[in-house]
């Protein structure tokens, strides 16, 4: 009797767990009223934006995502061209969603005609960017986030749909930092690949790799090229780059060069109650502002013997010689309602030299 006991309560238990998932499907659209393929669709947890799941849309522009937890959740389709559509749901998606041109870009009429081409392989998807809206993204770092199935997350960093972090390869050489997707010119790739299966050659835990290749299109002679990004925060920051290059015939010699200031602010706030022969309460405000200098400097060289072997080498130096953080902590305790005591704690770090 006991045994049955057991088996009916981890049936109901099973039961339970399966209905408690959730189900959120439905259908992107454009203004004119036709599907849109390949849309990015990610269900982020509130209120920390974490994926808990995602879907490219179909030839039909449906997409279905399955949550094993109850919402509510945010919902979040992009696609190249137009504007992020994102809002909060508990339940399934019944209505078209309809996604709106960015006026950033272009109208909907070019959007149209000059759309990245995609191209399904065994192994993944192959995303056309020269002479399409991609190439005017500005860095390879943003064509990549504008992929249909990758996510470029709040802190810089890739996720592929249900593959994690992908690895990243640049006309076959791997990418060690996601800096150099910041100084590739979009106009200078030709198209991305993304592989969603990829083979032993990559090591049993890559879930994907995203494979650049440029437009290598390259006139012989020398090219400089300027970047320059200014920010704020609560300052104003900046990130300039000089990029330089030679070519002739298959070989390339190349130089970079990059200033960046950062400035990072957080606040945070924390209280305290105890209770013993009276109520006592502990506030505690902290704010910490930080100032970080770096410098980046590369240099080069890529020689291609033909279409599938090359061999090169680069030497990279980093340094961050003026970074500083300072901590401002104020701690408030009370006795009932009345301020008993109060007190500020400052902490300095950074370089002494």
């Amino acid at each position: 009797m006991k045994t049955n006991y057991i088996l009916l309560f981890a049936l109901m238990l099973m039961v339970s767990l399966k209905s408690s998932a959730q189900i959120f499907s439905g259908r992107v659209i454009g203004e004119n009223q036709l599907p849109v393929e390949y849309a990015t669709v990610a269900l982020l947890s509130v209120p920390d934006s974490a994926l808990v799941g995602g879907a490219v849309t179909d030839s039909k522009g449906v997409f279905k995502i399955t949550a094993q937890d109850a919402g509510p959740y945010l919902l979040s389709v992009s696609f190249v061209g137009y504007k992020k559509f994102v809002q909060r749901v508990a339940s399934s998606v019944e209505e078209n969603i309809t996604l709106i041109p960015d006026d950033l870009m272009l109208d909907e009429v070019v959007i149209t005609q000059r759309l990245p081409q995609f191209r399904l392989d065994n192994g993944g998807l192959t995303t056309k960017v020269e002479n399409t809206i991609l190439s005017k993204a500005g860095t390879a770092m943003n064509v990549v986030g504008l992929l249909p199935g990758v996510l470029k997350k709040q802190d810089g960093t890739l996720e592929v749909l249900g593959k994690g972090v992908p690895l990243i390869y640049i006309n076959n050489r791997k990418v060690r930092n996601l800096d150099e997707l910041d100084r590739l010119n979009s106009e200078n790739i030709k198209q991305v690949e993304l592989i969603t299966n990829p083979g032993a050659e990559y090591g049993a835990s890559v879930g994907a790799v995203l494979k650049l290749k440029t437009t290598g299109n390259k006139n012989d002679g020398f090219g400089v090229g300027v970047r320059s990004v200014v920010d704020y925060a609560h300052k104003v920051g900046n990130n300039d780059q000089i990029n330089m290059e030679y070519h002739r015939k298959g070989l390339d010699v190349f130089g970079a060069f990059q200033y960046r200031l950062e400035h990072l602010k957080e606040t945070g706030e924390s209280v305290q109650d105890t209770y013993v022969d009276a109520s006592w309460q502990q506030k505690a405000q902290t704010t910490d502002l930080g100032r970080n200098i770096s410098y980046f400097s590369q240099i080069g060289f890529n020689y291609e013997i033909n279409e599938k072997h090359s061999l090169g080498a680069t030497y990279e130096l980093t340094s961050a010689p003026r970074n500083k953080m300072n901590n401002d902590n104020r701690t408030e305790v009370y006795d009932g309602q009345a301020l008993y005591d109060v007190w500020n704690t400052y902490t300095f770090a950074g370089q002494t030299h």
